[in-house]
């Protein structure tokens, strides 16, 4: 279970609002020739009809996604035996044209044959924290889900959790005893640990043994950009975390984040579907998450304000969540927020 934070200036959608704009961009199969499909899916079970959840302040909901690859290269191939067929019939002819026509043909031909790979992003928006979390750590499928909510909802912005301190440093220097992360946090030494030098190539990476003086040693000035944590809940709740950042950034991910089981387990709490505690897991998550992200951004030196956090874009992007273009009263700033030129 992986989780990648974003936080959003407004938010200010109904779930009528939502449900009618999820409707038009329910997953749909993709067609023979498409090399990619974006829509909505069930968050519960895919069974289900309804396209979004709402718990309280939490909005949850699913992103199906439906691609195809080929290799360019591949179609290359078969382009030129067909081509170098039809020039041994008639030589006379333009080969770069031929290559030219037929490219497109037999791109459709492959595609037709090839089976879609399908992947799942669940997610969940906190109205009250502001905070959206993805189960996912892929920039790609990230960038897909922002890409259909904007293409849904016209105004959406969601910006990316950077911090005062770049990550990487601060993990170093509380690895080497250097730093203090939140009273919550605690450095996991058995947990796998990566880290680069002044290059990125200079990569360094211990994993299934216990960190002690000599590994310490070596990584010690090196930027750290994967690193297992344990959150402290409360007394008997304990959470794994496996942060990750890059060096010369200001933001971070978490390549995974669980519960550590105990006798009252918690494990399949997080993201959880399809199961009785439904309700209460996705509220239970919620606030760890929270409570986690707040720990980082605090260890981090706090959560940095962007030029879209001001009182001037907030009032107009709240505008044009709660309006429509159509309406004759609404703002030309939120109006070209919904037209998606902001």
């Amino acid at each position: 279970k992986q989780c990648t934070p974003y936080y959003l200036p407004a938010f200010a959608y109904s779930l009528d609002t939502l449900e009618k704009r999820f409707e038009e961009f329910r997953a749909k199969p993709l067609s023979d020739t498409g090399t990619e499909s974006l829509g909505f899916v069930s968050p519960m079970c895919l069974s289900r009809d309804d396209l979004i959840i709402k718990l309280g302040c939490l909005y949850g909901f699913r992103l199906k996604i439906q691609e195809k690859k080929i290799s360019p290269s591949k179609v290359k191939e078969v382009v030129s035996q067909r081509v170098s067929k039809i020039m041994e019939e008639k030589p006379g002819l333009d080969q770069a044209k031929l290559e030219n026509e037929y490219y497109g043909q037999v791109k459709e031909e492959i595609l037709r044959l090839e089976i879609p790979s399908v992947n799942y992003v669940t997610a969940f928006i906190d109205t009250e924290s502001g905070y959206l979390f993805v189960n996912d750590k892929s920039d790609k499928r990230c960038a897909q889900l922002l890409k259909l909510l904007r293409h849904s909802l016209g105004s959406f912005v969601a910006l990316p959790v950077d911090t005062e301190y770049q990550p990487s440093d601060v993990l170093s220097r509380a690895l080497q005893g250097e730093g203090k992360l939140s009273d919550f946090l605690r450095v996991d030494y058995y947990e796998q640990i990566k880290a680069v030098g002044d290059k990125a190539t200079k990569q360094i990476s211990f994993k299934g043994i216990q960190i002690e003086k000599d590994e310490l040693e070596v990584l010690k000035g090196k930027s750290i950009t994967q690193m297992g944590l344990v959150f402290c809940a409360n007394e008997d709740e304990t959470w794994a975390i496996t942060i990750a950042s890059k060096r010369d950034k200001y933001f971070y991910i978490l390549n995974f984040v669980e519960p550590i089981p105990n006798s009252n387990l918690l494990a399949d709490r997080l993201f959880s579907t399809c199961d009785d505690d439904f309700n209460a897991n996705w509220l239970i998550t919620a606030d760890r998450l929270n409570r986690i992200i707040y720990s980082l951004n605090e260890s981090f030196g706090g959560r940095i304000e962007s030029n879209r956090e001001s009182e001037e874009f907030v009032a107009q992007l709240k505008e044009a969540q709660l309006m429509s273009v159509t309406e004759e009263n609404i703002s030309e700033g939120a109006k070209a927020l919904l037209e998606g030129t902001e």
